[in-house]
């Protein structure tokens, strides 16, 4: 490698550190998402329990601007993804934002801010990843252990993956989308999340 290529990618590497250091921590990220999903919920007070159209725009509203979609959309499908259409990208990603709002809805609504116990941080070899470790404390159950990988994209820290217990939650999408493209094909996914998504959402508006 010549010098002046060595010390471009020095200059490079020194420009994102100093990028990256002058916002917000990957950890205060989660924790403000964190306090206004659940002040959101304290607002309400007496209107609780919300009904579950009301719970999924606060999510939709509060957790997923901080979610690496396209990414995660992107990881999951695998080599699926090269494979699709345009029009099946953007499908498929509409509709897994459907399933991760679902999904974020099922487990906020058994934590509150008060169990979410931040645990110290791993260093990263990369200004721009980051790994905000937290457990969950349960009644009656062990604290769980929820990972937040995230990584440095257009200014912003972004959830690229959550692993929960150490289980990828991209990994176990990928695992069991896979085995029905395999099986089925893609379209047939596609089509079979936009039908249980409707179904979802028509129950929570009755």
């Amino acid at each position: 490698m010549t010098r002046w290529l060595w010390m471009v990618l020095c200059h490079l590497g020194l420009g994102l550190s100093v990028a990256v250091a002058a916002l917000p921590s990957a950890e205060s990220v989660v924790r403000g998402a964190a306090a206004e999903f659940y002040g959101a919920l304290d607002s309400r007070g007496s209107e609780l329990p919300l009904e579950q159209e009301e719970l999924y725009r606060l999510v939709d509203e509060t957790l997923l601007p901080h979610v690496d979609l396209g990414r995660m959309s992107r990881w999951v499908l695998g080599k699926y993804w090269n494979q699709a259409s345009a029009a099946q990208r953007a499908d498929f990603s509409r509709e897994f934002k459907s399933l991760l709002i679902r999904t974020y809805a099922t487990a906020v609504q058994k934590a509150s801010l008060e169990s979410i116990i931040y645990l110290p941080a791993r260093e990263s070899a990369r200004p721009d990843r980051s790994v905000v470790r937290t457990k969950v404390l349960v009644a009656g159950a062990e604290a769980l252990p929820i990972d937040y990988y995230m990584h440095f994209r257009a200014g912003h820290w972004l959830v690229y993956d959550v692993r929960i217990e150490s289980i990828s939650l991209v990994t176990n999408y990928r695992n069991s989308f896979g085995t029905e493209i395999s099986r089925f094909g893609l379209q047939v996914l596609i089509d079979k999340m936009e039908q249980k998504n409707r179904k979802h959402t028509a129950k929570a508006k009755h």
